[in-house]
């Protein structure tokens, strides 16, 4: 193998590593509790792969595109609804990403930007965390269309065949299905097409409506799916309507209070369309021309104050429970990306089709890919705007956030462009730095750094050196971590995970109305807060408030039970000790348990299912030596099946299979001295599962259960 391709496959591999590193992170061992987006889109998979096309799993909300569930639905169909073989499958799919942004730029730009450009896309976390940690669109709808603009570049060139428009068209098609936004992506490539085409366009005309005939082949039999489940025309789906009067509400709208009361979708998306429209016309300065340009120019402060305030993946550091380093890695690659793929698109056009040696990928002689050998060994460093349909994405889905969507911050759409582009200034880097002057350097070293402090805000300095205190808050004594955790919250006031430590400090070491002041202004910032919640919660246990550690827990938005708990937090929150947990009251579990349905009656028991990993946390074990671990379940019968056993381990490890019985019973399993040696115990319990809709008649439950337990206990 010649040296480049040792290269190619090095990139491939570290991309590979990287994006299971994210995976690995992303709790995908039933650490995690899908919530909204992703348990729509995975909800919908499970039911494409038991062939049931025809409803929606959470209607109420909207319907969710197809494509993504469609993607992940034979993989449900072989190995069952497991998230980590779906989100391989997600990774794979990214590593391919990696290998056609090269591709891409090697054909538009040339080998030495590909191999520049490819590191970049292989190294990129906005790409690896996506691919890596939820079952959302940006990783399989990046690919398609990137594959889209590929090959509707290379055969406008080549030749567009008719059965290349049509594939085209069917690509295009799918696109859309994962995100609708596509859909209208095929007027600008037409438009794109019949202009490169201009000295022949009857022989166009036909090619660009086969591209319309291919790409609504796929989408219509959906169109058709909804008109026959609601009565109402639907493209694809119905956020779109939600997204324009999310984005474009005045004050006071009845936004969140309206949409929720109108049954159909197709009824609330249109409804919802027409206000934002209205809202828009009415004062377009502001709804579009303010938020849009607000949103574009300051996207990076707005990510850094949502982290600040815990907002969650919302950063876009798209990981559960997002570090300051993720998001500053993010943040940071993002903005080297966009200043030097505004720099490689500068280069490129300025080279206008100067072709210095070409590298026709796909187009040498005789079909040929002369590795290094293309015309006089040269590269087509500045090409001949092979990258024009890049731009053209990148204008386009520009348009539609400064516009349409202006709350959105989703980069993995049209970052690719900038990365591709970067590979081309990067390949002259080297050559253009080793021209300018010593004092050159300097001025560009300073402009960057100016760019990157505007880029963020004056909150960046305060938030590290909060960050800094806190990490000397989490490696201190019992009073120190106090006073660390004072300190962090005094260089940066608005940070809530400094109260959260701060908070913690006090719980800790019984000083409970200060905790519960710290926990108060976490909240202030932001009212979802988890870490504050629990905080709170377990102060009001140990002070034995029944009635303000019910009403806490409702604050915190778990009336039914359901756990909304990023795995992270639950790993390293340290409740108060306990050696009861009743899994049929949410007061007494929330906080100890993680991967459990919600709570629900089996006659006069109250009970949780769990799920194929449910997991038990005991803190305080060496405050008391308990003999024997005792938890109170039962099995369900299931027609032509034996009944479960549960597999339970202790601190990662395997100690009992224990098979159940149909009624209700206490299972009692020994402790030994390794597992009192730790202070925190964790019990796990694996089971297998079974779907009621799958094996009870008339049963329209989907949930994968396990087995019912109803009190775990330490003696």
């Amino acid at each position: 193998m010649h040296r480049h391709h040792w290269i190619l496959l090095g990139l491939l591999l570290a991309a590979f590593a990287i994006r299971l590193a994210y995976w690995e992170r992303s709790a995908s061992f039933g650490h995690y509790d899908l919530s909204y987006d992703d348990d729509e889109y995975f909800k919908l998979g499970v039911l494409f792969a038991r062939g049931e096309f025809f409803r929606d799993p959470y209607p109420l909300r909207y319907t969710r595109a197809p494509g993504l569930p469609l993607f992940f639905a034979p993989s449900f169909a072989a190995f069952g609804p497991r998230l980590d073989v779906a989100l391989v499958f997600q990774v794979c799919v990214s590593v391919m990403m990696v290998a056609l942004t090269y591709t891409f730029a090697r054909r538009a730009i040339g080998k030495r930007a590909a191999v520049w450009a490819m590191a970049l896309m292989a190294f990129a976390p906005i790409y690896a965390s996506s691919a890596g940690s939820f079952i959302l669109t940006e990783t399989l709808f990046s690919f398609c269309i990137l594959l889209f603009i590929y090959l509707f570049a290379r055969w406008s060139d080549e030749g567009m065949t008719l059965p290349r428009a049509l594939g085209c068209g069917l690509l295009l098609g799918y696109s859309a299905l994962i995100r609708p936004i596509a859909v209208y992506f095929l007027v600008v490539a037409a438009l794109w097409f019949l202009y490169t085409q201009r000295a022949r366009w009857k022989w166009a005309l036909p090619r660009v409506a086969l591209v319309a005939v291919g790409m609504f082949a796929l989408i219509l039999p959906y169109t058709l799916r909804n008109y026959i489940v609601y009565e109402r025309v639907m493209l694809i789906d119905s956020i779109s309507g939600w997204t324009m009067w999310r984005d474009h509400r005045a004050p006071n709208d009845d936004f969140w209070t309206t949409l929720p009361t109108i049954a159909n979708p197709g009824d609330r998306d249109r409804y919802a369309f027409q206000r934002g429209v209205q809202n828009v016309l009415a004062d377009p300065v502001q709804q579009i021309g303010a938020q849009g340009l607000a949103n574009l120019a300051a996207t990076m402060r707005l990510e850094l104050d949502s982290f600040a305030r815990g907002a969650g993946y919302l950063t876009d550091a798209m990981v559960d429970a997002p570090t300051l380093p993720l998001v500053l890695l993010n943040d940071l690659y993002y903005l080297f990306v966009v200043i030097f793929g505004i720099a490689g698109i500068v280069l490129t056009w300025r080279k206008g089709g100067d072709h210095e040696g070409g590298d026709h990928e796909g187009g040498d002689h005789k079909g040929g890919d002369h590795e290094g050998g293309d015309h006089k060994g040269g590269d087509h460093e500045g090409g001949d705007h092979k990258g024009a349909p890049l731009l053209l994405w990148l204008a386009y889905f520009g348009l539609i956030v400064f516009v349409y969507h202006t709350q959105s911050r989703f980069r993995p759409h049209y970052t690719f462009v900038f990365v591709i582009f970067a590979g081309a200034a990067l390949a002259q880097g080297f050559a253009l730095w080793k021209k300018l002057s010593r004092t050159a350097r300097v001025v560009w070293i300073g402009a960057s750094v100016l760019v990157l402090l505007l880029a963020y805000s004056p909150r960046l300095l305060p938030l590290f050196q909060s960050e800094y205190y806190l990490a000397q808050a989490r490696t201190q004594v019992q009073g120190k971590d106090i006073a660390a955790a004072q300190k962090a919250v005094e260089a940066f006031p608005e940070y809530a995970p400094a109260y959260d430590a701060l908070g913690d400090a006090y719980r800790r070491a019984g000083d409970f109305a200060s905790a519960l002041a710290a926990y108060a202004a976490a909240l202030k910032i932001n009212p979802h807060e988890m870490q504050a919640h629990l905080g709170r919660m377990d102060v009001f246990r140990q002070q034995g408030d029944a009635k303000q550690l019910t009403e806490q827990v409702r604050a915190a938005g778990v009336e039914t039970g359901e756990i909304e708990l990023p795995a992270p937090l639950w790993w390293s929150f340290d409740p108060a000790p306990t050696r009861l947990v009743e899994l049929g009251d949410s007061t007494s579990s929330f906080g100890y348990i993680l991967n459990f349905h919600a709570i629900q009656p089996d006659g006069e028991e109250k009970m949780r299912f769990t799920r194929d990993h449910s997991y038990i946390k005991f803190p305080g074990v060496t405050g008391w030596a308990p003999t024997k671990l005792v938890f109170y379940a039962r099995a369900v019968p299931v027609p032509n099946q034996p009944l479960t056993e549960a597999t339970v381990r202790l601190n990662g490890r395997k100690v009992a299979r224990v098979p159940l019985t149909v009624q209700w019973q206490d299972h009692e399993i020994p402790l030994d001295d390794s597992v009192r040696a730790n202070d925190t115990l964790v019990v796990e319990f694996r089971s297998p599962t079974f779907r009621p809709s799958d094996v009870f008649k008339g049963s329209e439950d989907t949930r994968d259960l396990g087995f019912m337990l109803g009190y775990v206990e330490l003696r």
